[in-house]
């Protein structure tokens, strides 16, 4: 159901992500969602692995395999609803990480609206996704995404990497 894009023409359709509102959180959940779409297209490629690993990189101890689940709760709502092929980006490729596909962005819009409290933005988003079907379990998946990282935010128990906390040992 995915369809990795290695082009790097301007003409793809893909925008700059300096184009985009989205802050760094919403960057990493954009990353961390290119692993699982990785995974689905090419589940040999294991990238899911890499998904949870950057979750508990970039949101510590005990969020950071929660945050990685929601995420991935977040593209198999996505998934179940769409009808038709995913463009992404390949996450392993530097020159793809600066730019953002029309679903990717549609993706991510839909948890920077939630966040911002847009719930017409995020619907909208949404809608376009799950290509108009019942995209209600994507936003329930991406609302509670939203509240994972604010509870991250505010109540972080560790804001150490695992990696750290072994380091620490």
């Amino acid at each position: 159901m995915t369809n990795h894009s290695h082009s790097h023409d301007p003409s793809d359709g893909c925008m700059h992500l300096d184009q985009t509102p989205f802050d760094q959180i919403e960057r990493d959940v954009l990353q961390m969602a290119r692993m699982y779409f990785l995974s689905f297209h090419k589940p040999e490629s294991q990238a899911w692995v890499n998904a949870f690993y950057s979750a508990e990189q970039r949101f510590g101890m005990p969020y950071g395999a929660t945050i990685g689940n929601a995420v991935l709760m977040a593209v198999n709502s996505m998934r179940s609803a769409r009808s038709a092929g995913f463009s992404y980006r390949d996450p392993k490729c530097p020159t793809c990480q600066e730019f953002i596909t029309n679903e990717e962005r549609y993706f991510v819009s839909a948890l920077h609206d939630i966040r911002q409290r847009n719930r017409s933005g995020a619907k909208m988003n949404a809608m376009l996704l799950c290509q108009g079907a019942d995209d209600q379990q994507f936003l329930d998946c991406m609302g509670r995404l939203a509240v994972l990282i604010t509870e991250n935010q505010a109540f972080g128990i560790s804001t150490s990497t695992p990696d750290q906390e072994r380091a620490k040992a």
